[in-house]
Protein backbone atom coordinates (compact mmCIF):
# COMPACT_ATOMS: atom_id res chain seq x y z
CA UNK A 1 0.00 0.00 0.00
CA UNK A 2 2.86 2.35 0.78
CA UNK A 3 4.24 1.80 -2.74
CA UNK A 4 0.88 2.64 -4.31
CA UNK A 5 0.65 5.79 -2.20
CA UNK A 6 4.19 6.87 -3.14
CA UNK A 7 3.43 6.22 -6.82
CA UNK A 8 0.24 8.31 -6.56
CA UNK A 9 2.11 11.20 -4.85
CA UNK A 10 4.86 11.05 -7.46
CA UNK A 11 2.26 11.16 -10.28
CA UNK A 12 0.55 14.16 -8.66
CA UNK A 13 3.90 15.95 -8.20
CA UNK A 14 4.80 15.20 -11.80
CA UNK A 15 1.42 16.59 -12.90
CA UNK A 16 1.96 19.72 -10.79
CA UNK A 17 5.46 20.19 -12.23
CA UNK A 18 4.02 19.81 -15.75
CA UNK A 19 1.29 22.40 -15.02
CA UNK A 20 3.90 24.81 -13.54
CA UNK A 21 6.09 24.43 -16.63
CA UNK A 22 3.07 24.91 -18.91
CA UNK A 23 2.07 28.03 -16.94
CA UNK A 24 5.66 29.40 -17.08
CA UNK A 25 5.73 28.75 -20.83
CA UNK A 26 2.44 30.60 -21.34
CA UNK A 27 3.67 33.49 -19.20
CA UNK A 28 6.98 33.65 -21.08
CA UNK A 29 5.04 33.75 -24.37
CA UNK A 30 2.88 36.63 -23.12
CA UNK A 31 5.95 38.54 -21.91
CA UNK A 32 7.66 38.01 -25.28
CA UNK A 33 4.55 39.18 -27.16
CA UNK A 34 4.35 42.31 -25.00
CA UNK A 35 8.07 42.99 -25.54
CA UNK A 36 7.63 42.64 -29.32
CA UNK A 37 4.63 44.99 -29.23
CA UNK A 38 6.67 47.50 -27.21
CA UNK A 39 9.52 47.27 -29.71
CA UNK A 40 7.18 47.83 -32.66
CA UNK A 41 5.65 50.82 -30.90
CA UNK A 42 9.11 52.25 -30.21
CA UNK A 43 10.05 51.83 -33.87
CA UNK A 44 6.84 53.54 -35.01
CA UNK A 45 7.42 56.34 -32.51
CA UNK A 46 11.00 56.81 -33.75
CA UNK A 47 9.84 56.94 -37.38
CA UNK A 48 7.23 59.54 -36.45
CA UNK A 49 9.86 61.59 -34.59
CA UNK A 50 12.21 61.45 -37.59
CA UNK A 51 9.40 62.51 -39.90
CA UNK A 52 8.52 65.42 -37.58
CA UNK A 53 12.19 66.44 -37.51
CA UNK A 54 12.36 66.38 -41.31
CA UNK A 55 9.30 68.62 -41.53
CA UNK A 56 10.79 70.94 -38.91
CA UNK A 57 13.98 71.25 -40.98
CA UNK A 58 11.97 71.98 -44.13
CA UNK A 59 9.87 74.58 -42.30
CA UNK A 60 13.02 76.18 -40.88
CA UNK A 61 14.58 76.34 -44.35
CA UNK A 62 11.43 77.92 -45.78
CA UNK A 63 11.30 80.41 -42.91
CA UNK A 64 14.97 81.32 -43.50
CA UNK A 65 14.37 81.79 -47.23
CA UNK A 66 11.33 83.98 -46.55
CA UNK A 67 13.26 86.00 -43.97
CA UNK A 68 16.18 86.51 -46.36
CA UNK A 69 13.83 87.56 -49.17
CA UNK A 70 11.96 89.90 -46.84
CA UNK A 71 15.21 91.40 -45.58
CA UNK A 72 16.52 91.85 -49.12
CA UNK A 73 13.24 93.47 -50.17
CA UNK A 74 13.24 95.76 -47.14
CA UNK A 75 16.85 96.80 -47.70
CA UNK A 76 16.26 97.37 -51.40
CA UNK A 77 13.15 99.43 -50.67
CA UNK A 78 15.02 101.38 -48.00
CA UNK A 79 18.01 102.07 -50.26
CA UNK A 80 15.72 103.43 -52.98
CA UNK A 81 14.06 105.94 -50.63
CA UNK A 82 15.27 109.48 -50.31
CA UNK A 83 17.18 110.10 -47.05
CA UNK A 84 15.05 111.90 -44.47
CA UNK A 85 17.56 114.23 -42.82
CA UNK A 86 19.91 114.92 -45.66
CA UNK A 87 22.20 111.99 -44.83
CA UNK A 88 24.22 110.10 -47.40
CA UNK A 89 22.22 108.42 -50.14
CA UNK A 90 22.04 104.63 -50.11
CA UNK A 91 20.90 104.40 -53.72
CA UNK A 92 24.33 103.29 -54.99
CA UNK A 93 24.73 100.47 -52.45
CA UNK A 94 23.88 96.86 -53.19
CA UNK A 95 22.95 94.95 -50.05
CA UNK A 96 23.49 91.21 -49.96
CA UNK A 97 23.84 88.69 -47.15
CA UNK A 98 27.43 87.87 -46.32
CA UNK A 99 27.84 84.10 -46.08
CA UNK A 100 31.10 82.77 -44.73
CA UNK A 101 32.09 79.28 -45.75
CA UNK A 102 32.41 77.21 -42.52
CA UNK A 103 35.71 75.60 -43.59
CA UNK A 104 37.57 78.08 -45.77
CA UNK A 105 36.07 81.21 -44.21
CA UNK A 106 35.67 82.69 -47.68
CA UNK A 107 32.53 84.21 -49.07
CA UNK A 108 30.43 81.72 -51.01
CA UNK A 109 26.89 82.93 -51.69
CA UNK A 110 26.12 79.95 -53.93
CA UNK A 111 27.30 77.43 -51.37
CA UNK A 112 24.88 74.74 -50.29
CA UNK A 113 26.41 74.65 -46.83
CA UNK A 114 23.93 74.46 -43.99
CA UNK A 115 26.05 76.44 -41.54
CA UNK A 116 25.29 80.09 -42.22
CA UNK A 117 25.61 81.34 -38.68
CA UNK A 118 27.45 84.66 -39.23
CA UNK A 119 24.57 86.63 -40.75
CA UNK A 120 25.84 90.09 -41.68
CA UNK A 121 24.93 92.35 -44.53
CA UNK A 122 27.78 93.34 -46.75
CA UNK A 123 27.53 96.69 -48.51
CA UNK A 124 29.34 97.53 -51.70
CA UNK A 125 29.08 100.40 -54.12
CA UNK A 126 27.76 99.70 -57.60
Amino acid sequence: MRDAWDARVAAIREDIDYKKAEHALDKAGRVADEAEDDALFAIDFAYAAIEEAEYAVLEANLARIEADELAATALTARSERVPLLGGPSLAGLHMRPDFRHPISGGSSPGSRSVDRTPRRWACRRA
